[in-house]
C-alpha cells in the first residue's frame, strides 16, 4: 500500500493486528452492512498481539501478508484518504473447495 494522501487516524489509517497472520487464513462473516472477520476472534488476537496504527504521508508504502487482519477506521467527508493498494495471494493461502 503506497500513500498518495497523509493518511493518519484522523482519517482512518489502515490497522493490523501484529502476528495475526500466523493464525493462517481467516474467514470472514457478515458483519454490520459488509464483510468482517469474525468479532470473536479478533478480539482473541487483540488480547494477545499489538495493534498497530500505519500512519503514513505522501510516498510511503507498508507491505503486510495477505493473512494479516487489517482494516482501517471511518473516514471524514473533508480528508482524502487515497491510497495505492497492490495485492498477491499465493495460492497456498487460498481457500479451495
Amino acid at each position: 500500500m503506497i500513500a498518495v494522501d497523509p493518511v493518519d487516524q484522523e482519517n482512518g489509517c489502515l490497522e493490523i493486528i501484529r502476528g495475526s497472520h500466523r493464525c493462517g487464513r481467516i474467514d470472514h462473516i457478515p458483519v454490520g452492512r459488509s464483510m468482517g472477520a469474525d468479532p470473536q476472534g479478533v478480539e482473541w488476537l487483540l488480547e494477545r498481539n499489538d495493534l498497530i496504527l500505519c500512519e503514513m504521508t505522501p510516498g510511503d508504502c507498508v507491505f503486510f501478508h495477505s493473512n494479516v487482519l487489517h482494516s482501517s477506521g471511518p473516514k471524514p467527508y473533508n480528508r482524502p484518504r487515497t491510497v495505492l493498494q497492490v495485492s498477491y495471494n499465493a495460492v497456498a493461502v487460498l481457500r479451495l473447495q
